[in-house]
């Protein structure tokens, strides 16, 4: 399964009855209620900054994002 296909299930509304599917329908729920929430999908190699970010979060899971969200 791969990060595409989650938000693409998502997206449509469209969940399995997998363990990851109750996951993404859940989201999708908080997602319907927050309308400033929004979803999609963008290439590893184009967002290489959340990649970086995620590899990180890894090696030093004790750190907090003090600042502003990078835009």
């Amino acid at each position: 399964m791969d990060s595409s296909s989650i938000v693409n299930a998502v997206l449509k509304r469209k969940y399995n009855r997998s363990y990851w599917g109750r996951i993404a329908r859940r989201c999708g729920g908080i997602i319907d209620r927050s309308p400033r929430i929004s979803i999609g999908w963008v290439r590893r190699t184009s967002n290489t900054a959340a990649h970086t970010l995620a590899n990180w979060a890894i090696v030093e899971p004790n750190k907090t994002w003090t600042d502003d969200v990078p835009v």
